[in-house]
């Protein structure tokens, strides 16, 4: 891709970000994810057991990623604050013992605008008590860096877009 490309690449893959909320969001970051480990695995909604909190992993490593896109990032910091702890406590209750959890990431659609200290404070309690290698937030600007570092047929296929070449 020439820098011409890669710079409107990236501006599409923000209006994409911009624009995705909850479902859409979460389907954005399983495509980029799965493109860009081989080892990612998406994991649905199972009827009444749901997810079990778990919206993707990485079998392998215990690498787990939990979704939070809502409509307005900023609007209510303590629900995204206590979906952080609901969730990593029903993940790790639900999923620890089938691959055990060694890396958490709240993949949370800030929509560029950052993460809170709240929810940064959180994670770091997280890690701390259950002894993770790491638990941190996972922002659009990391879902970007991803997408950006795929190559260039699967960047057009994520824009649906056709390749120039």
């Amino acid at each position: 891709m020439s820098p011409e490309e890669k710079q409107l690449a990236r501006i599409m893959f923000k209006s994409k970000v911009l624009a995705a909320n909850g479902q859409a969001y979460e389907d954005l970051f399983s495509a980029v994810m799965g493109i860009d480990n081989k080892d990612f695995v998406q994991v649905k909604p199972q009827g009444r057991i749901g997810d079990r909190k778990n919206d993707g992993y990485d079998r392998r490593i215990g690498k787990y990623y939990q979704v939070f896109a809502p409509e307005d990032p900023t609007a209510k910091v303590q629900n995204a604050v206590k979906k952080l702890k609901e969730d990593f406590d029903g993940l790790y209750t639900n999923w620890n013992k089938v691959t055990p959890v060694t890396e958490f990431y709240f993949v949370f659609n800030d929509k560029y605008k950052g993460s809170f200290p709240t929810i940064e404070a959180n994670l770091a309690v997280i890690k701390r008590s259950k002894k993770l290698a790491e638990c941190s937030s996972f922002l659009a600007k990391h879902l970007e860096q991803a997408f950006l570092d795929l190559k260039d047929e699967h960047v057009f296929s994520i824009l649906d877009i056709l390749d120039p070449n």
